[in-house]
């Protein structure tokens, strides 16, 4: 077996007939040439020493001899092989880089908050792939995430090798009275509308159901009068009131279209944590005259554990401005969708009960207007100044 050192500086693997194994042994003894040679005649040499062995016992023993063998043989058989070298010049950086550098972040715990929410959160903190793991302190990261992020109530960052574990336990009501610590307050309706209905944690109730409110009424209060005398808490429930809105959205019949051109240019980077290499590129800068669609492939190790290098392919997709005039049915289409954007927009966190829409086209204009009867709750929380 060859030792560290031949390994490393090249060596030759070598064999003689086993009977000839006297002689070999006197010829290397000879040549001080420190060799372990196996019953079965087989030996290795050190590079340096072949030639001197060669050349003393080429007419004397018949044997045979590799090629270099080692490191010093890998390098002379790839010499030519400049991928090679490559490869491992940028292993190397790669290893040199992301020493000492968090490599991946995996969040579990979460339901209603996204691993992405979460780890934008992080980096926020001071956690994010690339970060420097002696320049990461947990406990602040824990303690910056837990006051800037009312839906988290725990967190806990461990550290596994090169990757950072994220648990969290959510919290169960991530509404605006939990999260605001006032001592003593009230509950105050945010906008008017008719109480549907109300429940009471703590405080006592001011409105009934069929009530009409208006901004600024208090609904829960926070001064609870007793029989001795007056007392102040902190008022906590959830009022739901019934409101009508009107939604509108409207579409011009001259505009601008944008025409594809034919010629679709395209961009690859390799990105290592934060860093960007440019390895492909077939347009300049092309300002405001293009759409940029960037795509992102990130690269994991049997599917599972995620790599810190990701391939950005990044799609420059060319067009012309050019004057377009809607038809009637194209204005109704277009007016419709901006007016379920805005619907959805201003309602997705309350009941809407009814809704009717109603289209106009007046002066080149299609006026689309909405009437929406939705539910929510109005209950906010308001601090009770004690002078």
């Amino acid at each position: 077996m060859a030792n560290l050192d031949e390994r490393i500086f090249g060596y030759h693997s070598c064999k003689v007939d086993p009977k000839d194994n006297g002689k070999l042994l006197n010829s290397l003894l000879k040549l001080g040439i420190c060799a372990d040679v196996r019953a079965d005649g087989k030996f290795s040499l050190r590079k340096r020493d072949a030639e001197r062995f060669i050349s003393h016992a080429g007419n004397r023993l018949h044997f045979e001899i590799s090629r270099p063998l080692g490191l010093y043989g890998f390098i002379l058989r790839a010499r030519h092989r400049y991928g090679v070298f490559l490869a491992l010049f940028i292993a190397v950086v790669i290893y040199v880089f992301s020493f000492g550098r968090v490599w991946d972040v995996r969040v579990s715990g979460n339901v209603k908050l996204s691993d992405f929410a979460v780890e934008e959160a992080l980096s926020e903190s001071g956690l994010s792939v690339g970060s420097r793991w002696k320049k990461v302190d947990k406990n602040v990261v824990e303690n910056e995430l837990l006051k800037s992020n009312p839906g988290i109530a725990w967190i806990s960052v461990n550290r596994r090798g090169a990757v950072a574990y994220v648990e969290v336990i959510e919290s169960e009501n991530l509404g605006r009275q939990e999260d605001a610590g006032y001592p003593f307050s009230n509950i105050v309706a945010d906008r008017d509308g008719v109480i549907e209905e109300i429940t009471v944690e703590s405080g006592s109730a001011v409105v009934k159901a069929g009530d009409v409110v208006r901004k600024g009424d208090i609904l829960i209060s926070g001064v609870i009068e007793n029989e001795n005398g007056v007392t102040f808490c902190r008022a906590q429930g959830s009022v739901r009131a019934k409101n009508v809105a009107t939604v509108t959205a409207e579409a011009m019949r001259e505009t601008t279209a944008k025409t594809p051109k034919s010629k679709r240019l395209t961009e690859y980077r390799i990105v290592i944590f934060d860093f960007s290499i440019n390895i492909f590129k077939n347009y300049r800068n092309c300002g405001n005259s293009c759409d940029i669609i960037k795509e992102n492939r990130k690269i994991a190790l049997f599917s599972k554990y995620r790599l810190p290098i990701k391939i950005e392919k990044v799609h420059a997709v060319t067009y012309e401005e050019t004057s377009y005039t809607r038809s009637p049915e194209e204005m109704a289409s277009y007016a419709k969708r901006e007016l379920d954007g805005k619907i959805y927009s201003m309602f997705k966190d309350a009941d809407v009960l009814k809704l009717r829409t109603e289209g106009e086209l007046r002066d080149g204009v299609y006026l689309m207007t909405a009437r929406v009867v939705y539910s929510t709750d109005i209950g906010r929380e308001r601090a009770i100044e004690i002078h």
